[in-house]
């Protein structure tokens, strides 16, 4: 009997396209947000830049799991952050958390290589994570060219 195919990397490709869509929506708006400054999305790199080891390490520690949903829930905090915002400072730590939230890209091919049983279900993994990177970018942006009422309608 074969081993059933393994849903992971299907996970995997929806919770990072999730990251890009929520990245790429956000990049038009942020000036009719009042953020038009580049030191909200240089904010957002170096936090995600300085969250990529720690996350690792996080995965490695409590699992891959435990670091996806506290990515996602960290996420939806920041969007929280960003709605309610009323002034810069809170803008701000909004997207320093979520740019610290969507360091989950090493998380997710380190997951993948675990659990692929051979090399051609990693590279099918594979393509399935660029799948969800290049979807997720591309709707974020689509949407944010509806507007805030068009995406509203969309969802």
């Amino acid at each position: 009997m074969q081993n059933a195919p393994s849903h992971h990397p299907f996970i995997l490709s929806f919770t990072v396209g999730i990251h890009f869509a929520a990245v790429t929506f956000l990049l038009p708006l942020l000036p009719e947000l009042g953020a038009g400054s580049p030191w909200f999305e240089t904010a957002f790199a170096l936090s995600h830049f300085a969250a990529l080891p720690l996350m690792g390490r996080l995965a490695d520690r409590r699992g891959t799991r435990f670091a996806l949903t506290l990515s996602l829930a960290g996420q939806l905090f920041a969007f929280g952050l960003l709605f309610a915002s009323q002034s810069g400072e809170v803008l701000l730590m909004a997207r320093l958390l979520s740019g610290a939230s969507s360091a989950v890209l090493p998380v997710c091919f380190g997951a993948l290589r675990r659990h692929a049983r051979d090399e051609r279900e990693l590279s099918s993994g594979i393509a399935l994570l660029m799948l969800g990177i290049t979807l997720g970018g591309g709707l974020g942006a689509i949407v944010s060219a509806v507007s805030w009422l068009g995406a509203i309608s969309l969802l």
